[in-house]
């Protein structure tokens, strides 16, 4: 070791020589019976020689025997005192030394006389069992989000390929940027791209057609497997378990398939459709900051991905907040936040379901409202090219909520101010906004509505965030005339 340069912390595995050469012991299994054996012959010699304990002696006292029935194992044992500690969770508030997930080290933990572990009974073997399971859980098998950790497992062997909950934290397919850089690429570039990139499609999705069909055996044999998952964090040096959640593989495929599909949205620039989405960046979407995350946010979106839930009003109201900061302070519309909004359209009861991108066809008061808020950006942009602060910024929150008492005021103010300049600058582009504006208006067969409930104003936002990504489209793709460019 010394020759080999090993160092003290450096990890080692014993092998055995044998006639056919060397192999390595812990791969071997004839050995484990004889060390079972082995090692309960060492507790009891221990046993033997320790003196009673406080525990024991007090249930002398009262006449219980120091046999229990182990909770794991259904055996009858003597219960370990204390339990061994969890480790991984100091980034979710446990200690760096490890936590415990079985402690009554106070009087108020206990009851009918029992102390420490008597009040959990288990055995030592199954105290070990648990203890290494969920430390390798936490250091393989797990995804941090914000201040818990998840970790999952299955009943059988799932393949790395073949994990949906893995897919759901690390999203799927090719990126696609995220930023305004990739506005500045020439036409001629950007369409290539588009017209080369593969049409991405979840694991989950290939994997629920796979296991529908029944081809695949080795798939197939997927539909008995189950699904385990739970959410920790620590305090105080104790492991808190927050939720706990199973049921069956198939219905997880499913709900992992139906999160992607309710989450895609149209990319800004007007025909990328985002199905990226980690699981992260929808935690952070209602969020100034995804460390601002708390765990009650993190396991109502959780269950919500799971278990196929509708989004809580809550997530969306603390969403349509920040997109409207986004929009006051002139930031690009975020795709994590839309897609949000547009999963809860689409999994709440009583209002239009969302396409991925701009619906011709919706006739909601509310989602037209919106399309009309962009419209009217879109002209004062081309009329006023350098204002400072537009109408998003000064009118986007009020309109959201009350659009029967802005949109007239402001279609009032594109004809008097703003149409005219675009006129005497290019000819017949007002008449294209005063068709696209009235066609928009017209699809209301009424006046906007006074006020927007929840759901009215997420439809509001999900209107104006598509029909300003169609005006980015009709950039995109050249546009067959004056009108088209100008209005790009």
């Amino acid at each position: 070791l010394t020759k080999r340069k090993a160092k003290p912390t450096d990890l080692a595995t014993p092998a055995v020589a044998d006639p056919s050469g060397p192999s390595i012991l812990v791969d071997r299994t004839d050995w484990h019976d004889w060390w079972q054996v082995r090692r309960a012959r060492m507790a009891e010699e221990r046993k033997a020689k320790a003196s009673p304990s406080g525990r024991a002696k007090k249930a002398a006292d009262v006449g219980q025997s120091s046999l229990m029935r182990c909770l794991l194992s259904g055996e009858l044992t003597e219960p370990q005192p204390t339990h061994n500690k969890i480790e991984g969770l100091s980034d979710v508030g446990g200690l760096a030394m490890g936590d415990t997930l079985t402690s009554f080290d106070k009087d108020a933990f206990g009851s009918f006389g029992l102390e420490q572990g008597a009040n959990a009974a288990m055995s030592e073997t199954m105290v070990k069992t648990y203890v290494i399971a969920l430390n390798h859980l936490i250091r393989y098998r797990s995804h941090r989000l914000a201040g818990a950790k998840v970790v999952y497992w299955y009943s059988g062997p799932v393949a790395h390929d073949d994990d949906p909950l893995r897919e759901l934290f690390e999203g799927f397919g090719l990126p696609v940027p995220d930023d305004s850089s990739q506005e500045a690429e020439s036409e001629e570039s950007r369409l290539a791209e588009k017209r080369d990139r593969p049409q991405a499609e979840c694991c989950a999705a290939r994997l629920l057609k796979a296991i529908e069909s029944g081809n695949d055996p080795q798939v197939a044999r997927l539909r008995e497997f189950r699904y385990y998952a739970m959410t920790l964090s620590a305090n105080s040096g104790r492991v808190v378990v927050r939720d706990v959640m199973e049921g069956r593989f198939e219905d997880l495929v499913r709900a992992v398939d139906a999160w992607f599909a309710d989450l895609a949205i149209v990319h800004r620039n007007g025909f990328d459709v985002i199905r990226t989405h980690k699981f992260a960046s929808i935690l952070a979407a209602p969020l100034r900051d995804l460390k601002d995350a708390a765990a009650p946010l993190v396991t109502a979106l959780w269950r919500s991905a799971v278990n196929r839930r509708p989004i809580p009003h809550h997530v969306i109201v603390q969403t349509l907040q920040r997109v409207r900061i986004d929009l006051i302070q002139d930031e690009p519309p975020r795709h994590a936040r839309f897609g949000l909004l547009k999963a809860f359209c689409n999994r709440e009861k009583g209002i239009p379901s969302m396409t991925p991108q701009l619906n011709e066809y919706e006739t909601h008061p509310a989602y037209l409202s919106g399309r009309i808020m962009a419209i009217l950006a879109a002209i004062q942009r081309q009329a006023m090219p350098n204002v400072g602060v537009g109408i998003v910024q000064r009118y986007f929150a009020a309109a959201s909520v009350t659009p029967a008492l802005v949109l007239g005021r402001l279609v009032r103010t594109a004809q008097i101010a703003h149409l005219p300049k675009i006129e005497s600058d290019f000819p017949g582009l007002r008449h294209w906004f005063e068709s696209r504006l009235a066609e928009v208006w017209q699809g209301l067969r009424q006046s906007p509505p006074r006020v927007l409930t929840l759901e009215g104003q997420t439809l509001f936002a999900m209107g104006y965030y598509h029909q300003i990504a169609q005006r980015y489209q009709a950039k995109d793709d050249g546009g067959d005339n004056q009108e088209d460019a100008a209005v790009a």
